[in-house]
């Protein structure tokens, strides 16, 4: 999704913008066939990887909505009383068949997992666009209400796009007891403007597409006011680290409350491979099922 050196030389000697739009941003994985049943998605979902990292691991898989446009999902719990369920918004890459056992693998330790597909990723049908993305993500929001119910936490945990998909999936489901941001932005246009060269901003214009332009993860989370959990990548070159640490100052101005842990030697997708990950993160959980529990 970066630009390359050749583009920016190309747009710089002819002066011309670049849009940002649903085609930069949704990238799904080909696909030669979506699954059409249950069994279909137990059949082709790789449990091995999960299970190697994740022992006892359990998985059930469903679709959700009408048939036009279901959204596939992937439930995957582990023993234990009260554990969050924690809805899992992947990158705009990543499908449930490729990520979902590394997603799931990072999250499983601390709380049982609901991973999705977007519209047009693995086994969701429809077309990736934003305003699909919102209906699919008002199923999945119900869909993670009623199998949290009341006796345990409901986790938002956004990656990348994600964080995004995060943000107004909090704004729509008051249940909502915590967010994660991983490696994201506040704004589509705060990415444009990363992604923009200090030498060529006097000459190249990114356009952020309208219905991108208006997401906003502090202002999706000003009602909420849920506590927040930013992860930083020092060695990120997808999205820079000072995007995050941007994201952390616009939602502390609006009173949200947010802890924000940094990994130096992280890129954009091993931030959870770092030796003191689950150090850094599992105080958060902690105080999140302490709250629960008072």
């Amino acid at each position: 999704m970066r630009l390359s050196s050749i583009w920016i030389f190309s747009l710089l000697v002819s002066g011309c913008a670049m849009a940002i739009d649903e085609t930069t941003v949704f990238a799904p994985p080909a696909v030669e066939q979506r699954a059409q049943s249950g069994d279909e998605l137990t059949a082709r979902w790789p449990l091995d990887r999960l299970l190697e990292a994740s022992p006892g691991a359990q998985v059930q898989h469903g679709f959700l909505g009408a048939p036009a446009e279901r959204v596939a999902y992937t439930l995957a719990t582990r023993p234990g009383p009260g554990r969050p369920l924690i809805v899992i918004c992947g990158g705009n890459a990543a499908d449930r068949y490729n990520s979902g056992p590394a997603y799931a693998s990072k999250a499983l330790p601390f709380g049982d997992i609901l991973l999705f597909d977007y519209p047009g990723y693995g086994d969701s049908e429809g077309e990736p666009s934003r305003a699909r993305l919102e209906n699919a993500s008002r199923l999945v929001a119900a869909f993670a209400v009623a199998t949290a119910s009341d006796q345990r936490p409901l986790v938002l945990w956004g990656h990348s796009l994600g964080g995004f998909v995060c943000g107004e999936m909090a704004r729509q489901t008051a249940q909502t007891d915590a967010v994660i941001l991983e490696t994201t932005a506040r704004s589509a246009d705060e990415v444009a403007d990363a992604w923009t060269p200090w030498y060529a901003a006097p000459f190249l214009r990114i356009d952020v597409a309208e219905g991108l332009a208006t997401y906003d993860t502090a202002v999706a989370l000003e009602s909420s006011r849920v506590p927040v959990l930013v992860l930083g990548a020092g060695r990120d070159d997808t999205l820079p680290v000072a995007l995050s640490r941007s994201l952390v100052s616009a939602l502390q101005s609006k009173g949200i409350a947010v802890t924000y842990v940094e990994f130096p030697d992280a890129g954009h997708q091993n931030v959870w491979r770092q030796p003191n990950f689950a150090t850094e993160v599992s105080p958060f959980f902690h105080a999140l099922r302490s709250a629960q529990v008072e």
